[in-house]
């Protein structure tokens, strides 16, 4: 398991309340993966191996909708995944959830109980790596595409604290 393999560094760990639906807005995502839940209260916020974000729950939810609002022909879009990845699932624009993504800016989705990887390191793909969170984790460990990620040190990171005009990143 990769939380054995994983230290967080001396800073305070960042804590992360899980969302009260009824009486927050959360609009967009009503539901999350329950090991996507388990990383976040085992970890906080922060970032993997200096490489990988798992957002947390309020970032979640409105990097999804802005995700989701995204014009089809910019192929960072959920309607371009849509479109070209998903066409025999009419719902993928309605249920799809932009959980995390690497400082290279791939994004990790979630769709029917399975994880995915779209990738724009080099020409770019779209890969579907099971229905566990920890199998994002073990690609880019591996490293089958490009130089394996150092996942041992993982470093808290307060997203309240960054100043908002990062449309995309916050």
């Amino acid at each position: 398991m990769y939380k054995d393999k994983i230290r967080i560094e001396l800073q305070q760990k960042v804590e992360i309340r899980f969302p009260d639906f009824e009486s927050e807005m959360y609009d967009t995502v009503k539901e999350f993966p329950e090991d996507y839940i388990e990383f976040l209260e085992h970890f906080g916020e922060g970032i993997l191996g200096e490489y990988l974000r798992v957002f947390p729950y309020h970032l979640t939810d409105r990097l999804t909708r802005k995700w989701r609002e995204i014009p089809e022909d910019d192929y960072w879009g959920a309607k371009h995944l849509a479109k070209y990845y998903f066409k025999e699932n009419k719902d993928f624009i309605k249920t799809a959830i932009l959980l995390g993504d690497t400082m290279d800016g791939d994004q990790f989705i979630y769709c029917n109980k399975e994880y995915y990887i779209y990738c724009f390191q080099g020409q770019g793909f779209f890969e579907n790596v099971g229905s566990k969170l920890e199998n994002i984790i073990a690609y880019y460990e591996k490293g089958d595409h490009w130089e394996p990620v150092d996942i041992s040190v993982f470093t808290p990171f307060d997203s309240s604290l960054v100043v908002r005009g990062r449309e995309f990143l916050f």
